[in-house]
């Protein structure tokens, strides 16, 4: 179920119910040509049997040339080492490891800014956190104020939080982004 707020329906969208999914049903079905996409999650998994696995995300993420950053915490669990095993193949992938991390946010970046979107909140990128656990997000979409935040979450997760200095550089981006 999503409940528009009521004062911002033209740019924000509470989600109460598969916050990821939602996410990623949008970067996988609109026609928006993403630049950068930013996934932060303490934990991430492969995805594997829920409508948009970490494989077809790899996939997209190599042929449509998406500069991919990735902050999650150093796996500990085999389900999370998989999930960063797949982003460790795409060559368009960067990964960091923050031990401290906790937040969870999911930036679309496109240069038509006013097509961009993003979602925080309390999901991990992980099978559980896309279709069972009981989870709350903000949708945030490139309308009115909604790129005013988009651009703060944007340099929140690719600026800061990349550069923090507990995120440790684990792997970077192995080609050069065409034009």
């Amino acid at each position: 179920m999503a409940l528009q707020s009521l004062s911002d329906r033209d740019y924000v969208e509470l989600l109460t119910e598969r916050c990821v999914e939602r996410f990623m049903r949008k970067l996988f079905l609109s026609d928006v040509r993403i630049q950068t996409l930013i996934m932060i999650s303490p934990f991430i998994g492969t995805l594997e049997g829920t409508r948009f696995g970490m494989s077809w995300l790899a996939k997209k993420i190599e042929e449509e040339d998406i500069i991919t950053f990735v902050i999650t915490q150093q796996p500990q669990e085999y389900y999370h080492r998989q999930g960063v095993e797949e982003m460790l193949r795409c060559k368009h992938a960067e990964i960091r490891f923050n031990s401290l991390l906790h937040a969870k946010l999911y930036v679309a970046m496109s240069q038509d800014l006013h097509r961009a979107f993003a979602m925080f909140g309390s999901a991990n990128l992980t099978k559980s956190g896309m279709e069972r656990n009981i989870e709350l997000g903000m949708m945030i979409y490139g309308r009115g104020r909604g790129r005013e935040i988009i651009n703060e979450l944007y340099h929140w997760g690719a600026i800061r939080l990349r550069t923090h200095r507990e995120s440790k550089l684990v792997k970077r981006v192995n080609v050069i982004k065409r034009r």
